[in-house]
């Protein structure tokens, strides 16, 4: 079981700031897949923390095992409901391990 804890306390003074946020998501096979549930859970946790819109809090979505997708771009959704929407709908891409895609995301 997948636990996630965070405070609120970090969210309270930047939830309308002009923040473009980027999830960045290992759904390989290293990844527990009974964990993915809780993981897009956590992300729809952390949106429900900022006020979402084009002139404010913008998020984008990238999945990556053997490679990397940008599943959704910053601004392409303009209000928390479908940002939301769009990242529990988010699949699990279970492949092999790829260490050398991992660092080339670090880096970028």
């Amino acid at each position: 079981m997948c636990i996630f804890k965070y405070t609120y306390d970090v969210f309270v003074e930047c939830s309308t700031t002009d923040i473009d946020l980027a999830f960045i998501v290992d759904s390989s096979s290293k990844s527990d897949s009974s964990a993915w549930p809780s993981i897009l859970s956590f992300i729809n946790l952390v949106i429900d923390q900022f006020h979402v819109s084009q002139n404010a809090v913008r998020a984008a979505f990238v999945r990556y095992s053997d490679n990397a997708t940008v599943v959704f771009n910053v601004g392409q959704y303009s209000d928390a409901s479908s940002l939301k929407a769009a990242a529990s709908q988010v699949q699990q891409v279970r492949s092999s391990k790829n260490k050398r895609c991992r660092k080339s995301l670090k880096r970028s």
